[in-house]
């Protein structure tokens, strides 16, 4: 199998320029580092994740691909920076942002202003509720990146919740008492993914981080999904005894059973 630099060799000069501006971000932020070097990490997985669902799909262009997922939370930085969350709605779009920040920095002058383009396009994209219309090749490379994400973020959390010690950054500085809400419920047995918006508590948050694995689009990545238990571990973060928690889990499980 030919090796990661001989199918992308312009990641490593890029990988080297995110790992100099997540380090001068953490010194910036002091004494809340920790957080900054948290969405370094997560974005370094994501980039191992896509690379694991491009070549299972043999999705192109690969390095493309990989670069955008490894940028894709690039705008986490000067969010937090200057609002100290994570919450796009009490800050500001990270993905739009990452997608300015793409646009006046060198971190792409090895790409051509086509490819440019293309990476800048699914990092402004990647946190959206649905993907806007984009070109074949962009779109079937956003779904990639969004899938990646989404299978770390649970990583995260899971990590996170399992621990016992919470950042609340982490969990969005939801409330953290027991119970789902019902709006939250109400939508997921209709089929429709919550928003951001919607959510109250970890539950929540962890109820949503569920759902996701009937939201992912490539086999490849439900397949990571159920392969790691995370239906499983999240159900057991939540309330016992729910009859409408228990009756989502068994439909998504079912599902998961045919990946």
């Amino acid at each position: 199998m030919p090796s990661l630099v001989h199918l992308a060799p312009r990641l490593p000069r890029v990988r080297r320029k995110f790992l100099a501006l997540a380090h001068a971000s953490a010194h910036r932020v002091g004494p809340d580092r920790h957080l900054i070097e948290l969405k370094r990490n997560h974005s370094l997985r994501v980039m191992a994740i896509a690379h694991g669902i491009l070549l299972a799909h043999g999705i192109v262009p690969y390095e493309l691909g990989l670069v955008a997922a490894l940028l894709h939370d690039v705008g986490r930085f000067p969010q937090f920076e200057r609002f100290r969350t994570f919450r796009d709605a009490d800050s500001l779009d990270h993905g739009a942002e990452g997608a300015n920040m793409l646009a006046n920095s060198h971190l792409l002058e090895a790409f051509a202003p086509h490819e440019q383009e293309m990476i800048r396009q699914i990092v402004a994209v990647h946190n959206r509720r649905q993907l806007p219309p984009l070109d074949p090749g962009c779109e079937a490379l956003a779904h990639v990146v969004r899938d990646a994400d989404k299978l770390d973020i649970v990583r995260v959390v899971l990590a996170a919740l399992e621990g016992g010690s919470v950042d609340p950054t982490i969990t969005l500085g939801l409330r953290t008492e027991p119970g789902v809400s019902p709006g939250v419920v109400a939508s997921l047995e209709r089929g429709e993914a919550p928003d951001y918006g919607q959510l109250a508590s970890v539950d929540d948050f962890t109820l949503f981080l569920a759902a996701w694995s009937q939201g992912l689009h490539y086999p490849a990545s439900r397949r990571m999904f159920a392969a790691r238990g995370y239906l499983a571990r999240l159900r057991a973060l939540l309330p016992p005894d729910q009859p409408v928690l228990d009756a989502l889990f068994a439909a998504w499980r079912k599902a998961e059973a045919f990946v």
